[in-house]
């Protein structure tokens, strides 16, 4: 059994909601001045560079019931997803927190913040029926070799990379219960 990598690093925000998200940062690239929210538009994830410490909606309405700022507590990643017509956050460690909890936050209302959440929707097999190609749902073929170099640099979303420890690496559907989302499943229909 390999090896699956996954991505350490600062707070992130994913949003695989439909709804415009507040994103905010308080001390990455300013550390003696105010906090600085950002527009995080649908299917968007923030930037890799960037220490999200908190969110919220844009339109003021209630994620999982609390209408403020959602604060990531730790390195990790909140996963945001339409819930009916609610918002659900999946995430370790987070906390509800006033509106005030970052000070003065200076919004940024540029709409260009983040980068589009990468998927793959399609896989096709090559000689002795073993994977060699995806579909990006941007309609682009890439090989298994460019497949592990993207999902390594966080651009693709839904797989890992798996490390054997005999042969190259590889990726796989993240793990979860739905057996018709695994990429082999995709490249046989």
């Amino acid at each position: 059994m390999g090896v699956i990598k996954t991505l350490k690093g600062k707070g992130r925000i994913k949003n695989h909601s439909s709804k415009t998200l507040w994103v905010v940062e308080s001390d990455t690239n300013h550390p003696h001045g105010p906090a600085i929210a950002h527009l995080l538009k649908p299917n968007h994830k923030s930037p890799l560079n960037i220490d999200a410490d908190g969110f919220k909606r844009y339109d003021g309405k209630a994620i999982n019931g609390h209408k403020f700022w959602w604060k990531i507590i730790g390195h990790t990643t909140a996963y945001v997803y339409n819930s009916g017509n609610d918002l659900r956050v999946d995430i370790i460690y987070k906390k509800a927190v006033p509106d005030n909890e970052f000070g003065n936050v200076k919004f940024n209302n540029s709409k260009n913040w983040g980068s589009p959440i990468k998927k793959i929707v399609d896989a096709a097999f090559g000689e002795k029926r073993v994977i060699c190609k995806y579909l990006l749902d941007d309609k682009k073929w890439v090989s298994k070799e460019e497949a592990v170099s993207l999902v390594d640099n966080d651009t693709i979303d839904n797989a890992v990379v798996v490390r054997p420890k005999r042969g190259n690496p590889y990726i796989r559907s993240k793990p979860d219960k739905i057996k018709k989302n695994n990429f082999c499943q995709l490249a046989r229909r």
